[in-house]
């Protein structure tokens, strides 16, 4: 089993800059989002942005000594947020494998589409860390992860239609607690694509995509499964009178 660390300063916004229910704080992320957006507009315009200078923005948005490192998205060309794990695998802060122009070697306001869904990531990791933890949790306990990246693709991130036959068959022999850790972090990917749709300046092909990939069918699928699941677990292990 493989132990990870995290450090919260590094990682995480201030509980007092954070607190607030669910549904507030994915609103906090999307009014982040869009106040860095406008401050790379008023700053460069059309110009392409140094990526130090583009974390260095993105870092002051957060009013937090969150750590970022902006990297060339090579194996990513569609842009991600993921988490930084050092050389003492403790996570401590965040690694945004963006697109950068080929001719200058930085990040081109072109693209602002494809940042904005990475940087957007960013924010809802921040200001959401039950989540993260939940994902270093389920790399510490050596669960499936190839396989959910792999059902995930081919299943969730696609046009495909989710059925309930496929999802039993990637959840069948685990057991009740992986179940239901894949299961919330199926939907916790969805529900941030959800809330990329809200920033304004992704809304309409956000929207766009969330039906063509039928994002609300499948969210009502993963939560209607994880409901039942944790019913059965519940009724499991009540004690019998």
């Amino acid at each position: 089993m493989m132990k990870i660390g995290i450090n919260n300063v590094k990682t995480f916004l201030p509980l007092k800059k954070a607190k607030g229910t669910y549904t507030q704080r994915l609103q906090r992320a999307v009014e982040l989002n869009e106040q860095f957006y406008a401050t790379l507009q008023k700053n460069f315009k059309n110009e392409d942005i140094p990526p130090r200078t583009f974390g260095k923005i993105l870092r002051e948005t957060t009013q937090a000594p969150i750590k970022i490192k902006v990297t060339d998205a090579e194996l990513y060309p569609n842009g991600i947020a993921g988490l930084n794990l050092n050389e003492k695998c403790d996570i401590d802060g965040y690694l945004l494998h963006l697109p950068f122009s080929r001719f200058s070697g930085k990040i081109s306001m072109a693209s602002f589409r494809t940042f904005l869904r990475a940087t957007q990531q960013f924010f809802d990791y921040i200001l959401n860390p039950k989540y993260v933890k939940r994902e270093i949790s389920m790399i510490s306990k050596g669960y499936d992860l190839p396989g959910l990246n792999k059902f995930y693709k081919e299943n969730i991130d696609s046009n495909a239609t989710l059925t309930k036959k496929a999802l039993n068959e990637f959840l069948k022999g685990k057991s009740a607690p992986e179940k239901i850790d894949l299961l919330q972090e199926i939907r916790y990917c969805l529900k941030l694509k959800e809330n990329a749709s809200k920033v304004k300046v992704l809304s309409e092909k956000e929207t766009k995509k969330l039906q063509e990939y039928k994002i609300p069918e499948k969210l009502q699928l993963i939560e209607d499964t994880l409901a039942s699941t944790i019913s059965k677990e519940r009724a499991k292990n009540k004690p019998k009178v």
